[in-house]
């Protein structure tokens, strides 16, 4: 964020504060600032919109490192489910994955995927 979003970001954190009944000072607005300053407003603004829908975390009341968390979760690439879902069957398929995916695959469900037993090893991964 930049210093231009300063006074849109207070906002939309007194407000979502007010969904919690809950209001901050303005020292703790900038901790808030500083945790989240080399995030875009648009992404803080994502964040804090996933935690406060979240049916679980999202019945408290969000502390900076949830949004973080929230931020690292869309980082573009897929989750665990649906990236096993576009690994390949065959050797003559081909997938683009990310060196997690890969260490994942041979860590575990190679040889279970091997046997023939697909389902099995989407659970083992």
């Amino acid at each position: 964020m930049t210093d231009s979003d300063r006074a849109e970001f207070a906002r939309l954190l007194t407000a979502t504060m007010q969904v919690y009944g809950t209001s901050l000072a303005a020292d703790a607005i900038g901790i808030w600032w500083a945790a989240l300053a080399g995030y875009s407003l648009e992404l803080v603004r994502a964040g804090l919109s996933a935690h406060v829908t979240d049916p679980r975390a999202g019945r408290f009341a969000p502390k900076p490192a949830d949004v973080i968390a929230r931020l690292a979760e869309s980082d573009g690439r897929p989750g665990a489910d649906e990236a096993w879902a576009q690994c390949p069957l065959s050797e003559s398929a081909t997938t683009v994955w990310t060196e997690e995916a890969r260490e994942a695959f041979f860590a575990g469900a190679y040889q279970i995927l091997a046997d023939g037993d697909r389902i099995v090893a989407a659970v083992k991964r």
